[in-house]
């Protein structure tokens, strides 16, 4: 009879839990750094629920359930956002506010709020867009935050880590070491900027949360409210800095999955680049090049002795030629893990033992490289 009891005691606390994953910016880069999360919680046991514009898309996943947003991706917000300068930066967060919004008012999106009998045990969210934490509020359960670079010190300050600005300067910043005056009195500044833009991009949210959720809790105690802030960070990459224990540190290998084999015809390319190869990634950079800029790579490249595999999808290309491998896909990780290659990407080269060539452009930070 005890034996009975205990196993009834472990079989009756194993269950599941109903997760409920959001990742509103329609950027790959931003999702591809928590489809791990989703994979390995369904595996796991939990039924997970994301809302995404980068769906896993995997049948084999049964435990995953996924409201595809995929078509924000070409909304015109998020091209305008990629492609213009930063120097309109209230625009910018009016932009992606406006995105978000039509997100949440997405038939699939607004039947989960209005469902209910729909529950959930947890939420997490990215932690930038912070009004979707109200999703939290409408469900009555706890939340964890998470962000895919390293987090800026105005979010640390929502989650009380030490944030003083010349001790600590602001990831976005590409200060080192100790810091010289003039790179006290700027760190100081920006912090002071940046605090003030986050609070500005919390109270434009604040209309959509009312409108959606029908809630009045500030977006600013949504985001202090998290039980724990996954952050894209490593203290071997970033500055090593104090944190609070409900910051959890992903960074180092968080996004890698078991290599796979490569495409047979991709492959076979590989086999015959007997010279070897250069690996060539701008990712969503790739807007930001003009036609000479192109021309101007590309006559570059074409001047070294090995093949080109260039993650581009771009009409304007006209070279035919067997030297350049245009794609508007590559499995990376999988090249990289194989093969002896170079290119332009995040710190994925250094866990790979493959040296990098970085090429900082817009919205590009200096501890990205």
């Amino acid at each position: 009879m005890l034996v009975f009891l205990s196993i009834f005691a472990v079989v009756a606390t194993a269950n599941g839990a109903r997760i409920l994953g959001i990742v509103p910016t329609p950027s790959y880069s931003h999702q591809i750094v928590f489809q791990p999360l989703w994979r390995e919680l369904s595996l796991r046991g939990h039924k997970v629920t994301t809302i995404t514009t980068h769906p896993i898309n995997d049948p084999k996943l049964t435990n995953l359930t996924e409201i595809d947003l995929s078509k924000f991706r070409d909304d015109p917000h998020v091209v305008k956002l990629l492609q213009e300068s930063r120097t309109n930066i209230f625009g910018k967060f009016r932009d992606t506010i406006a995105t978000v919004d039509q997100m949440l008012a997405e038939p699939a999106v607004k039947s989960l709020i209005n469902d209910k009998n729909a529950k959930f045990d947890l939420v997490i969210a990215e932690y930038f867009l912070t009004g979707v934490l109200a999703f939290a509020e409408r469900f009555d359960c706890p939340s964890i935050g998470m962000f895919s670079l390293d987090a800026w010190n105005a979010m640390h300050r929502m989650v009380g880590s030490p944030t003083h600005p010349t001790l600590y300067p602001d990831a976005l910043l590409p200060f080192e070491g100790q810091l010289s005056l003039a790179e006290r009195v700027v760190s100081f500044l920006f912090y002071h900027v940046n605090t003030y833009l986050l609070d500005y991009l919390q109270g434009l949210q604040q209309e959509v949360v009312e409108k959606h959720f029908g809630i009045r809790t500030s977006v600013q105690d949504l985001s202090q409210n998290i039980s724990l802030l996954f952050v894209n960070s490593d203290p071997i990459f970033h500055h090593v800095r104090p944190l609070v224990p409900t910051v959890i540190q992903v960074g180092g290998g968080f996004h890698r999955m078991p290599p796979k084999p490569l495409p047979k015809e991709l492959k076979s390319t590989l086999d015959a680049a007997t010279e070897g190869f250069i690996y060539f990634n701008l990712g969503s950079k790739n807007a930001f090049l003009k036609q000479n800029d192109l021309e101007v790579l590309m006559g570059a490249l074409a001047e070294l002795p090995y093949k080109i595999l260039w993650k581009l999808d771009d009409e304007r290309i006209e070279d035919k030629s067997t030297k350049f491998v245009f794609s508007k896909w590559f499995p990376q990780q999988d090249i990289l893990s194989k093969w002896d290659s170079s290119g332009a990407s995040p710190r994925r080269f250094i866990m790979e033992s493959v040296e990098p060539l970085q090429i900082p452009l817009c919205i590009s930070r200096a501890s990205q490289y």
